[in-house]
């Protein structure tokens, strides 16, 4: 079931969203400084998997740290542009 348009005119922080996507969750309903605040949340979850796995690692070699790290900033990317829905931050 598709979401009303009423709920996606809320106004937030952030507003006016400048991203050319806008993903199936209505913006600022949990919070007036976070647009789109599951997907963010769960873009938090990436950069903690991203940094506990690279305090986990057992081998200290080079191309684990960039993969966990890369890990780490494809879910701070994503953190960014879910709570803003700015399209510098999709570009990001």
């Amino acid at each position: 079931m598709a979401p009303s348009t009423a709920s996606f005119d809320r106004v937030g922080y952030w507003s006016p969203n400048t991203a050319s996507v806008d993903w199936c969750e209505n913006n600022y309903v949990v919070s007036y400084y976070i647009a789109e605040f599951w997907n963010t949340i769960s873009s938090l979850f990436i950069v903690a998997l991203g940094e506990l796995g690279l305090y986990l690692c057992p081998t200290k070699e080079k191309r684990f740290k960039v993969a966990f790290r890369t890990i780490s900033v494809v879910g701070i990317g994503s953190t960014l542009f879910h709570g803003t829905l700015r399209h510098k931050m999709q570009l990001l």
